[in-house]
């Protein structure tokens, strides 16, 4: 489903690979996550939904400074270009709207 490798799923599990976050010790990252896989595996979660989804919790974990300890500071300009756009639009009602109602159900 995510389009990688056996090899790259393996390093995954075993944590050779993406180990530099631990994004499972915030509550409120987790949950995202969770629906991300729960979507994944149901097939319930639209591109655009899972992308929203994806965009909330790197949001949170930049507003937590979770990211920035793991990257430093000296990517900061980068990941504000990248992603001043998903901030921007974030304060929309439709967007607040979508987030809330898709993480509703997960615990």
């Amino acid at each position: 489903m995510l389009n990688v490798t056996q090899a790259a799923v393996s390093q995954y599990i075993r944590g050779s690979r993406g180990g530099t976050i631990d994004l499972r010790k915030d509550q409120d990252i987790y949950r995202i996550i969770k629906r991300i896989a729960q979507g994944l595996v149901n097939g319930d979660l639209s591109r655009r939904e899972i992308s929203i989804l994806v965009c909330e919790a790197c949001y949170l974990a930049r507003k937590k400074r979770i990211i920035c300890g793991a990257i430093g500071e000296k990517y900061a300009d980068i990941k504000d270009l990248v992603c001043f756009d998903y901030d921007f639009s974030r304060d929309r009602e439709e967007i607040r709207k979508l987030i809330s109602n898709l993480l509703s159900d997960v615990q």
